[in-house]
């Protein structure tokens, strides 16, 4: 079961953003036609799957920590109405930045010295994101969406060991991956042309890879997934 620890800086931001788009504060007038441009806030619970080491000595490889770690990110997108034309759909693209994820691991070669890997993940990516707007008599739009697109997962690894023996080594690896992501949530019309947003994101960033050290052995992922809260604004023009 996945377990969303809000820390309290962020419940602060989710409780300010519902409170603004309460109803009372809502309008029904909103011109939903055209293009519009906005911003996501996005806290989130991230993990990594199918992790392995490649060049060890044989001894046994676990992840460090919890499987899931509290991360954040933030996007700026660019997206169009398509209602003038008789479709409740709506076409945008989003790039977006993904703020630290702490993936940790460690090989026990007993009797050797324990060999640990700190990785800062960081992820680039760039979605073209599709929606299904369902009207209603209110000036709340819940929707439905999906996305495809890139990210670069970045990370900075740090090899270190129990043992004055094993000395520390940092190396930087980019790897490149198709994206995609499902979501759902409401938006909801601020004044004539401002809209709120609210939802949940499901998104795959694909593989992770430190790069290789020099003592030969690296760790890779098959997946790096998020489940995010999008906390979103948009200007209608």
């Amino acid at each position: 079961m996945i377990c969303f620890r809000i820390r309290k800086p962020v419940l602060g931001v989710i409780l300010l953003v519902v409170l603004t788009l309460a109803p009372g504060f809502a309008r029904a007038d909103t011109n939903e036609l055209g293009f519009y441009l906005g911003g996501r806030l996005l806290p989130a619970m991230s993990t990594i799957d199918g992790y392995e080491q490649a060049g060890g000595t044989g001894g046994t490889f676990e992840q460090i920590g919890d499987d899931y770690d509290s991360t954040a990110g933030v996007s700026l997108l660019l997206g169009y109405h398509w209602n003038e034309h008789g479709l409740p759909v709506r076409t945008e693209i989003e790039y977006g930045y993904r703020f630290r994820n702490d993936f940790n691991t460690r090989e026990n070669p007993f009797p050797n010295p324990v060999i640990g890997y700190k990785n800062d993940l960081a992820t680039h990516f760039l979605m073209f994101n599709g929606y299904v707007d369902f009207a209603t008599d209110s000036p709340w739009r819940p929707f439905i969406g999906a996305g495809f697109g890139w990210a670069r997962n970045s990370s900075s690894t740090t090899r270190s060991g129990n043992d004055p023996s094993v000395s520390s080594q940092t190396i930087e690896t980019d790897t490149d991956n198709l994206a995609y992501s499902f979501s759902a949530g409401t938006r909801v019309a601020i004044s004539s042309e401002w809209i709120g947003e609210i939802g949940y994101r499901y998104i795959e960033f694909g593989e992770v890879d430190t790069g290789q050290f020099s003592t030969g052995d690296s760790v890779t992922a098959d997946s790096h997934v998020s489940h995010d809260i999008v906390l979103g604004v948009a200007y209608l023009f």
